[in-house]
């Protein structure tokens, strides 16, 4: 009996230690407090949402900007993923890739265009994205995709969608140039939608998000992720831009509005096929803070990158960085939902040209 109950002292001792020892580990990882410290109060933030995606207790909410809306247990898993967190990452291009320090190492380009009538009608430019999506959602490539949408009850507000059917990612083609938090809904779609492998359409900052993801505590949310298309972006905008400048000063309606596009201004596309001059002068104090801390123009974490410059109207500059990116193309190509043409390396004269001016203004982001 007495050397049982040593054994019983000297296993709660253990345990005890044992326990402090995760007490103490739980404490040293970062927690909501440092996330909005460092990242979010110095207005860092990119609006992407994966810190209120992986917070496992739902504490994190969002308006204009992640907040706090209950208990942090400060598993430090917000801050492990946030794209503007503690550290950088580095992401080795593939063996066989050009290097490239302004737009990013890649596998080839190629000019793509949707080839379906009801992708051309809502693209923004050449469909290819949405065409990509739709081959490898058809084909089993991927079993869904997180994309962005107009809020149907407030025109030209965007909101992130789970798609898991053709009509669905045809419904969100078009570019939006606001931050539309795509990733809060991530656990939505691993855990109550249970998608295995999907794909998902981000910005310059939310690619690296991803990739912080697949390296983080949230390993799990993170292999889901099979497809990561990345868009060519300069910047994004607070929604008050089209409710002040459009709405207000422009006495537009927005319902009315088909298309915005970015070219050197803003142009809109009305009913009728109108167009309106926006001068980009107007946009400047719309824009995101924390896209002033971004020097990324061309996704250069993606799998695949997209973009409206480069190619001619109408086409779809696609830069492949990764077999798996490649693969994606090559199914929509061979599927017959995209069309695609070889082009030289001057495609990349203009995105090149952006991307360094992106690159020359970025602010450090300071610790």
């Amino acid at each position: 009996m007495k050397i049982l109950a040593e054994e019983l002292v000297m296993k709660n001792e253990g345990t005890m230690k044992e326990q402090k020892k995760k007490t103490r580990r739980k404490k040293d990882r970062p927690d909501y407090g440092v996330l909005d410290k460092l990242v979010i109060s110095k207005g860092y933030c990119c609006g992407c949402g994966v810190c209120v995606g992986v917070c496992p207790v739902e504490v994190i909410g969002y308006e204009a900007l992640p907040k706090l809306i209950g208990e942090c247990i400060s598993c430090g898993r917000c801050s492990d993923a946030c794209p503007r967190g503690l550290g950088r990452i580095n992401m080795e291009p593939q063996k066989e890739a050009i290097k490239d320090g302004l737009v990013g190492s890649y596998l080839n380009i190629l000019a793509g265009k949707a080839t379906k009538t009801e992708i051309l009608e809502k693209a923004q430019d050449g469909g290819a994205v949405t065409s990509i999506l739709c081959a490898c959602l058809e084909s089993g490539y991927i079993d869904g995709a997180i994309v962005t949408r107009m809020d149907p009850e407030r025109p030209w507000k965007p909101v992130p969608m789970i798609a898991t059917t053709k009509e669905e990612i045809i419904s969100a083609a078009g570019t939006k140039y606001h931050y539309p938090f795509e990733f809060s809904v991530l656990k939505k779609a691993t855990k109550e939608l249970k998608l295995q492998s999907f794909s998902v359409v981000t910005r310059p900052c939310s690619t690296e998000g991803v990739r912080r993801l697949q390296q983080s505590r949230s390993k799990k949310s993170g292999k889901a992720i099979k497809l990561v298309v990345g868009l060519f972006c300069m910047e994004a905008f607070h929604t008050d831009f089209i409710d002040e400048v459009v709405a207000g000063g422009m006495e537009l309606s927005l319902s009315n509005i088909k298309k915005i596009n970015i070219k050197r201004d803003f142009v809109l596309t009305l009913d009728g096929g109108s167009l309106v001059d926006i001068s980009m002068k107007k946009a400047e104090p719309y824009i995101r803070t924390g896209c002033r801390f971004c020097s990324d123009f061309a996704s250069e974490m993606a799998d695949v990158s997209a973009g409206a410059v480069g190619t001619k109207n109408g086409w779809t500059t696609l830069i492949t960085r990764t077999d798996i990116g490649k693969e994606a193309v090559e199914i929509a190509s061979n599927s017959g939902w995209l069309e695609t043409r070889e082009v030289s390396q001057k495609v990349l004269t203009t995105p090149h040209a952006l991307a360094k001016r992106k690159k020359d203004r970025a602010i450090p982001i300071l610790r």
